[in-house]
């Protein structure tokens, strides 16, 4: 994909308003929608992403029209160069529906000889050796140069007419004739709706456009039904679906990530958010109960993965019952072991502070990522390009571990972490093409691998044949560390309620409740999250035979989940609709499912009656977002469930968490 940002970006503006005997409230709109334009695509707030603006003003004549657009170079612009056409203004259609520009000095029903033909403007730039155009014309009857365009498209070499990166598009259709402050709105709107849609790049694809001026049209008609805004459509440009991102649309809701790991690392690491949290309560407070309980916790399995960084061979594998830190232990290491990490000052003391023995050497882990939702040729493809190979297209999973020992060949005793292993597309296809091949005899790579268990002496979990797959490398090449020992997991986990629930008020963190509530929910840290933010939010101390707290407990994160799903529940949000928004995500594909229209229509299937996007929202603003992780897909910010164990309840056992649709 081009990146968006080379190349010079400008906008150019045609705003036609000086039309004699004109209501000065027309003039006005004119310049309201242009001040929203230049908003939209030029707001200081953009950096180096916004465009430079070139008014083609004034402009009265087709002579002044003409010479506007030669000392803009309008008909000249290079193929480096990126340019958004915003015209604006009256238009007319001649007998021969051609369309027209009416200018301040067009006599009435002259527009053949004083008026400017539209599509020769658009067509101007299209012709241009530019790769990247956006054309918007917002007049009476601008859907009418779509017949036009047609025609002149053919004028043009097939590379050009068929380039994605190129759009028209006009206020209106043929037929219709938008009101001076219509578009304004629209375009208010779509700035409105960007702050909320969650577009996680730096700009918008075409595509992207298209959508929201359609659903800022649904807004607009919405809040004023009976101005019969015309809606946006796009006149031209290729028939396919694009994503990639076009230089001509900055998204302005963009905000750069912090990133605290290099690229090879940030899959599995923990993210800014997480470790912001314990910092910024760990202010000023010391003892045996400090925030830094992140970095300070569960002392013994760090120092276990820390070993084997250290002098560890072939592969540890990192295994438990569902909630029982897995990740977490992991992603503790590969974010210790990051040398930009470790100088952060935001985090340079509490890593100074940690036990003995618990923080990884500099760069002992080389990349680390995540298995969820991949076979076994797109996990291995993925970690050549992370480690700055070039994935062979076409390469099996075995030939990609083939490149991975050729790009490691220099790089001192390297350590590839793979977490969520389970989770992947036919797990048990990666020992043999993908782990084996990794793992080959005089193999430099050392592997650290995490993947879900059943707690030992209870019934085995699907899946547990991986397990036991992984287990027969030998005992020679596999150490195991599990994370659900019972007694020592009680005690960690009754630490991380005593830090969660004392950095809100200290009564909260009683030693009784917190070793009541740890025995409840051990081994599960998952659950102990929840149980703590239960608390929370009663705001009180709950006694320990308190029956909502008990029935909670007794269920683990389902009785919590379904405990919450009535506490956030409200009149224009029941729990039926919050249950089928969260059950929306569990059945989303991939990373996760975006918060646009798609997850309350699916959401509204699953209930069978409407799920708005306000449900939506409110949910991401309640308690009930903490049992959502967010991740980034096609440029969007998707949302799924913290755990694929919820996950699967949700999508498979509705019925467990109460009333169902």
């Amino acid at each position: 994909m081009r990146d968006p940002t080379a190349g010079k970006a400008t906008l150019f503006v045609l705003a036609i308003r000086d039309y004699p005997g004109e209501r000065p409230d027309f003039t006005a709109a004119v310049d309201e929608q242009i001040a929203e334009v230049k908003a939209l695509w030029c707001a200081p707030e953009l950096g180096e992403r916004a465009l430079s603006d070139h008014d083609l003003a004034p402009v009265r004549t087709r002579h002044d029209l003409e010479v506007a657009m030669h000392g803009a170079r309008l008909r000249h612009l290079d193929k480096n160069d990126t340019a958004v056409l915003f015209v604006v203004g009256h238009g007319a259609l001649g007998a021969t529906k051609r369309h027209y520009l009416l200018l301040p000095a067009t006599p009435t029903g002259e527009h053949l000889s004083h008026g400017y033909p539209t599509a020769d403007l658009v067509t101007a730039v299209l012709a241009t050796r530019a790769q990247h155009v956006l054309v918007v014309v917002n007049a009476c009857f601008a859907g009418s140069l779509a017949s036009e365009l047609a025609q002149l498209r053919m004028d043009l070499d097939r590379d050009r007419r068929d380039l994605p990166s190129i759009a028209v598009f006009a206020s209106g259709d043929f037929d219709e004739r938008p009101r001076a402050r219509h578009f304004t709105a629209i375009l208010a709107a779509l700035r409105a709706n960007l702050a909320g849609a969650e577009y996680s790049d730096t700009h918008l694809s075409l595509d992207d456009f298209r959508d929201e001026l359609r659903r800022a049209h649904g807004d607009v008609h919405q809040a004023r039904p009976h101005d019969n805004v015309p809606l946006p459509r796009r006149i031209w440009g290729v028939d396919w679906p694009s994503e990639d991102l076009s230089p001509c649309l900055p998204n302005p809701a963009y905000r750069a990530p912090d990133h605290m790991v290099s690229p090879a690392r940030s899959q599995v690491a923990t993210t800014t958010a997480e470790l912001d949290y314990w910092l910024e309560k760990a202010t000023g407070r010391t003892g045996t109960t400090d925030p830094g309980w992140y970095f300070t916790g569960r002392v013994g399995i760090n120092r276990a993965v820390c070993d084997f960084l250290a002098t560890g061979h072939g592969m540890l594998m990192v295994t438990g019952a569902a909630g029982t830190g897995k990740s977490a232990i992991l992603a503790r290491a590969v974010t210790l072991s990051d040398p930009g990490f470790r100088a952060d000052p935001r985090y340079r003391a509490a890593v100074d502070t940690a036990p003995a023995g618990t923080v990884p050497p500099p760069d002992s882990i080389t990349a680390a990522v995540l298995a969820r939702g991949k076979n076994a040729e797109q996990l291995a493809a993925h970690l050549v390009h992370i480690l700055g190979g070039t994935p062979d297209p076409d390469g099996t999973a075995t030939r990609h571990a083939n490149h991975i020992h050729t790009l490691l060949a220099d790089t001192p005793a390297p350590v590839l972490v793979i977490d969520g292993l389970d989770e992947a597309t036919n797990p048990l296809l990666l020992i043999p093409s993908l782990i084996a091949p990794l793992l080959r005899t005089n193999s430099r790579i050392r592997l650290i691998i995490g993947v879900r268990s059943s707690t030992p002496g209870t019934t085995p979990i699907d899946g547990q044949e991986l397990l036991h797959t992984l287990d027969r490398f030998g005992s020679d090449t596999v150490t195991t560390l599990r994370t659900d020992d019972l007694a020592d997991t009680t005690t960690d986990i009754a630490h991380y309620l005593t830090t969660l629930l004392t950095l809100h008020a200290e009564d909260l963190g009683h030693a009784a409740l917190t070793e009541h509530v740890a025995a409840e929910v051990a081994p599960s840290f998952l659950d102990g999250r929840f149980a703590a933010q239960h608390i929370l939010d009663r705001g009180t101390l709950p006694d320990l035979d308190d029956r909502d707290l008990a029935a909670a407990l007794d269920h683990g994160t389902v009785g919590l989940l379904r405990q919450d799903l009535v506490d956030c529940a409200t009149p224009d949000h029941p729990a039926t609709a919050l249950l089928a928004a969260m059950r929306a995500a569990a059945f989303a594909q991939g990373a996760g499912i975006p918060r646009a229209d798609i997850w309350p229509a699916i959401a509204s299937a699953i209930l069978n009656d409407t799920v708005t996007p306000d449900t939506i929202t409110h949910l991401l603003a309640s308690r009930l977002n903490g049992y959502l992780t967010h991740d980034t897909a096609h440029g969007r910010t998707v949302y799924r469930p913290i755990h694929e164990s919820l996950t699967t309840a949700l999508r498979d056992h509705p019925h467990r968490f109460g009333s169902t649709p």
